[in-house]
Order: C-alpha cells, then sequence, then structure tokens
C-alpha cells in the first residue's frame, strides 16, 4: 500500500476506533489498526 494511502486508512481507522469506544488515542489507535493490518485481523 503506497504511503500516503496508508497514512489516511490508518487515520481513519483510528478516528472510527474512537468513535467506537475503542480508545481514545488516535495515536495509540492508529498503531492498533497498523499491527492488525499486518497480522491480517484486520482482513
Amino acid at each position: 500500500m503506497e504511503k500516503d494511502v496508508q497514512e489516511i486508512v490508518l487515520t481513519l481507522s483510528a478516528y472510527i476506533m474512537k468513535l467506537a469506544g475503542l480508545g481514545e488515542n488516535i495515536e495509540e489507535n492508529k498503531e492498533r489498526a497498523s499491527k492488525n493490518i499486518e497480522n491480517r485481523k484486520s482482513i
């Protein structure tokens, strides 16, 4: 995935997680989303 697209996906994911009550910190949510993409839990 291209870097700019990846950043958009992670940012959107982080805000969705925040709205769903799964984490208040956007940077931590981005890290969580990134790990889930890498280990294919998100697919």
